[in-house]
């Protein structure tokens, strides 16, 4: 380690000369480092309104920014009734998600076709996580409520210079409201179908004027089962009750320090739904007559065992911003988290004692963060330090009462991750900049394992225990580069090249050396875009495309009920493109529509690893070798990737004298065919589907009362929001039915 934290700190130092060298060559005056940009009057006038985003670590307009980025206000974020990041893959080009269904209240997301399926200790996600600037480790974390957020946003491809962990896929970044120095306070109630009720409340005021501000924000959400279980005595699942709780002391020690605690807990206990229902008969060892009844039924199922999953986590975090000169700032942020659940599962979704599954988790994480930031007329950069302690400790296990047989895995891992990062933009003219940033990764992982089969019946181990310790030591160097000209005051085109990163890391339930081990991936990213807006900034377009090379992309694979395996496909390619088009013809007029092609594909992945669930479905395909149980997935599109996918929404405001607004919107997603397995089997795929929503709300003078009536999936429609084949036969995930929310709002 010694000779590599000589590399970083000397990379560090050359980005911080790099920053004081064109501090020198300026001449002109300087904008502070602290200064945000301020959002233009478009609204006022009818047109589009500005968001003001942080998304390369300094605040810009959104149609400045060279990269896809997706943003939300809090306003934009209220009317579509997002509460959790979960809800928000309607509105993010190429973004796919679903809870996660071996922890049922995690989500897991997918973005331009790099995601994951289930949370894995040992295995990182694609689509990292932020709040406030600190990194979620584990799945089970990122499900939180948006009450006291200032607005969220979604960055497509890989960011490996700028963000604290390397995220191949995109990163979603969540941005909390500031404590205010004046008096601020909303809450809301929100009833629905399913017995819904959620209720959310904010405070915000000064402690010391101008000195010591703090707020607090509360929420707590329940619901009733969407999915109901025939079996005697079953609990019904895709039940909520959760709670949460969030607050956040501002202290303004000079004019040039201020430092931001922030602290959150939150706490579930929910019947969460899981891979429940059948998408073939269960006949083996006998006919599982309920739970083959409900074939095609999206929200009937038959579970024996009990399906619920408590949970519960938060952290603390301690910002300090520092302006040094009004050219140079600098921010810490130091940030302990922990999170634990445990949760019980009918692993063979039928009425018969045929499997059931246990799991729990214990994680906590460390990381720091140091940056210094540089604004000056012709450079922008920062440069920083990165470090992430993890320890995670786990315990998943199968019985089988009929073969008599406990399977358990029981995994401690740890991982260490320092990183050294700068990035800078340079303004070579007014219109045209350059932008070059680069970071390098230090990353040490260990396992120590305990895999084994014991007899219930004699309570004797089948076989030798596994339980050989490894350690692995990755590194990575991710530059980038980056060309942007300001066409115009409405136009904006870029270019970038991108290289991601994802450590390697070890297959928990292994239970041999070879393969306990999975390879990094690496990526290549080259995007090109247009941000644009035209007819007084009442027609916006945006454009995207981008082409990836992938080398060593890890693939999941559920085998069997708490058995997941991660290997290394050869080669993949992805190419898109993304239309985002917003319209105000009238000023109480909005038209939005996002439109995303999405050509994914393996290269060579010649033995992509089949499920025993699923090999009855394969029988006499030419791809499948039944010697080995290998299927050649080559030229196979990528799991939860669909073609196309698509959102138009139109929002009505009609003013009602010279304060109130009444207001209608209605949106329609839909997607093409998304396969969720490397064969591309359709039994394991869900078919092209839309949904509907309608909204008619209220707001009151100065916006001081509002209310909302909502429904979502106005059809009904029925859709698998993921499949596998880890059961007996492949099984499924629903997506919530027609749900109703009325809600009432109240601002002070």
């Amino acid at each position: 380690m010694t000779g590599n934290t000589k590399r970083i700190g000397a990379t560090f130092g050359l980005a911080l000369l790099m920053s004081s060298t064109s501090a020198l060559a300026q001449t002109a005056p300087a904008t502070p480092a602290t200064e945000a940009p301020q959002a233009g009057d478009a609204s006022d006038k009818g047109g589009i309104p500005e968001i003001v985003v942080t998304a390369q670590r300094r605040s810009e307009n959104l149609q400045k920014v060279p990269l896809a980025v997706s943003a939300f206000t809090a306003d934009e974020l209220a009317v579509r009734q997002v509460s959790r990041t979960l809800d928000l893959i309607a509105y993010v080009p190429n973004l796919i998600g679903h809870n996660n269904t071996a922890l049922g209240t995690a989500n897991a997301y997918t973005l331009r076709g790099l995601g994951n399926t289930e949370s894995i200790a040992t295995f990182d996600v694609p689509v990292g996580t932020y709040v406030d600037d600190v990194y979620l480790s584990r799945q089970g974390a990122n499900n939180f409520s948006f009450f006291d957020v200032e607005r969220v946003e979604v960055l497509r491809g890989p960011q490996g210079t700028l963000y604290g962990r390397n995220a191949v896929g995109g990163t979603i970044n969540v941005i909390s409201l500031q404590p205010t120095d004046q008096f601020a306070a909303r809450t809301s109630l929100t009833l629905g179908n399913y017995n819904l009720v959620q209720t959310q409340a904010y405070v915000s005021g000064p402690l010391v004027r101008e000195r010591l501000q703090a707020s607090i924000a509360v929420n707590f959400m329940r619901h009733d089962g969407y999915t109901e279980n025939l079996a005697p005595g079953g609990h019904d699942i895709d039940d909520a009750d959760r709670g949460s709780v969030r607050g956040q002391l501002r202290a303004e020690i000079t004019d040039r320090i201020v430092a931001t605690t922030r602290a959150d807990w939150s706490s579930l206990g929910e019947y969460f739904g899981s891979y429940s229902s059948l998408l073939a008969p269960s006949l083996k060892p006998t006919p599982a007559i309920l739970a083959n009844s409900t074939l095609g039924r999206y929200h009937e199922v038959a579970l024996d065992f009990p399906q619920k999953e408590t949970s519960h986590g938060g952290g603390v975090s301690e910002e300090l911003d520092v302006d040094l000169t009004g050219h140079f700032a600098v921010k810490s942020i130091t940030a302990y988290r922990e999170n634990r659940y445990q949760l019980s599962n009918d692993s063979d979704a039928t009425e018969l004692a045929l499997s059931n599954a246990r799991q729990s988790e214990r994680q906590n994480q460390f990381s720091q963060e140091i940056t210094v930031q540089g604004r000056f007329e012709r450079f922008d950069g920062v440069a920083g330090l990165y470090y992430l302690s993890e320890n995670i400790r786990a315990n998943i296990n199968n019985t089988a009462p009929l073969a008599g047989t406990f399977r358990a895995t029981q995994p401690h891992v740890t991982d260490d991750a320092p990183a050294v990062f700068a990035q800078g933009t340079f303004k070579l003219t007014p219109a045209l900049h350059l932008t070059l940033g680069a970071r390098y990764t230090e990353e040490e992982k260990r396992i120590f394992p305990n895999s084994f089969i014991q007899s219930t019946v004699s309570g004797k181990l089948l076989g030798p225990a596994f339980v050989s310790p490894a350690k692995a030591t990755y590194s990575a160097f991710t530059p980038k580069f980056g060309v942007e000209w300001q066409a115009s005051d409405q136009a904006l085109l870029y270019v970038s090249a991108t290289r991601g990163y994802k450590s390697g890391g070890f297959n928990y339930a292994a239970t041999s050396v070879a393969a306990q081990r999975f390879a990094p991936e690496t990526i290549w990213s080259y995007e090109a875009g247009a941000k644009t807006e035209w007819l007084d900034r009442r027609l916006r377009v945006n454009l995207t495309g981008f082409r990836y090379n992938y080398t060593g992309l890890q693939v999941q694979t559920l085998l069997s009920p708490g058995v997941a395996f991660i290997g290394n496909a050869a080669t993949a390619r992805i190419k898109g493109a993304e239309l985002e088009l917003t319209g105000k013809p009238i000023p109480s007029l909005t038209l939005i529509s996002n439109t995303s092609f999405l050509d994914a594909k393996y290269g060579a992945f010649p033995n992509a690893t089949v499920p025993a669930g699923l090999v009855p479905y394969l029988a006499g395909n030419p791809a499948y070798n039944p010697a080995t149980g290998a299927f050649n997935a080559s030229g196979n599109t990528l799991s939860a990737a669909p073609r196309i996918s698509t959102l138009a929404a139109v929002q009505y405001d009609h003013r009602l004298g010279s304060q109130s607004t009444l207001y209608g919107r209605v949106e329609y997603s839909w997607q093409s065919r998304t396969y969720y397995d490397p064969s591309n089997a359709s039994i394991l795929s869900q078919g092209p589907y839309g949904l509907l929503n309608l909204a008619v709300g209220f707001r009151g003078p100065s916006e001081l009362w509002s209310t909302q009536i909502l429904v979502k999936n106005v059809t009904d429609k029925g859709y698998w929001i993921t499949t596998a084949a880890n059961g007996p036969v492949p099984l499924g995930n629903a997506g919530p039915p027609r749900t109703v929310w009325a809600s009432i709002a109240r601002k002070w």
